[in-house]
């Protein structure tokens, strides 16, 4: 019944409309209709980082320093650390950079190596790179090294100082998920007689600074070892080398 009645109805209003010359103009709302484009799922344009920085703290002889960059453009931040001075001379925390050599100060690095291990010890990691140690600290432009297992194989690399340097001081740290076990620094003399061994980084000990006397050495030689540890890399922002 409801047809019949419907459809005498739709003919009329036709008629009706055709006589005044008027359009009919149907508006459909669709607030919410679900046949609207879904981005959701599209991906996100990669963002060109343009890196500032945004926040410093300086080293001092106790702590570590950092320095803070965010991206102007989607506001990343990472920190970089700044390793404590370990009251080392010729260090300045309002001015020294966290790579490269400054003053009477060198990064042992620089050196020229008179000799080392065939296992590619040292790993060189650039700005675009991120190492996190276990302590969640983020390390760019700075060094790993490869540990050898103690007593089964040798990570080493040879410097010759001929005495004419005073000290080495740097920090070192565990790079992040380490099981157990433990890695650590021996500097050894020109007879490979051990003259400075750090203290272990383990899960306890994520982070290790260290300071010694070379001016009797001739050569020196740096053995990274580790001991049941599934993670055998040491991150090192700098270790550095003092001249006479």
């Amino acid at each position: 019944m409801k047809n019949h009645f419907l459809l005498p109805c739709i003919l009329l209003c036709g008629i009706l409309c055709g006589c005044t010359g008027q359009d009919i103009n149907v508006t459909v709302d669709q607030t919410n209709n679900n046949n609207t484009a879904d981005t959701s799922g599209s991906a996100k344009a990669v963002c060109d980082h343009d890196y500032h920085r945004s926040d410093y703290a300086a080293a001092t002889t106790d702590e570590n320093g950092y320095e803070e960059f965010t991206c102007s453009k989607c506001g990343d931040s990472y920190r970089e650390v700044i390793p404590a001075l370990d009251g080392v001379s010729g260090s300045d925390s309002s001015s020294e950079e966290n790579t490269g050599s400054t003053g009477n100060q060198l990064v042992l690095f620089d050196l020229p190596e008179y000799s080392s291990s065939s296992n590619e010890m040292i790993s060189v990691s650039y700005y675009e790179s991120d190492i996190v140690d276990v302590e969640g600290w983020h390390h760019k432009d700075c060094y790993t090294l490869c540990c050898g297992e103690k007593d089964k194989e040798k990570s080493y690399i040879r410097w010759e100082l001929d005495q004419k340097y005073e000290s080495v001081s740097g920090s070192i740290y565990l790079e992040k998920e380490p099981r157990d076990g433990r890695c650590w620094l021996v500097f050894c003399d020109e007879d490979n007689t051990p003259i400075f061994t750090t203290d272990n980084l383990n899960n306890n000990a994520a982070s290790v600074k260290f300071e010694f006397d070379v001016s009797e050495v001739k050569f020196l030689t740096m053995y990274a070892y580790c001991q049941d540890i599934s993670n055998p890399w040491i991150i090192v922002d700098n270790i550095y080398i003092t001249q006479k």
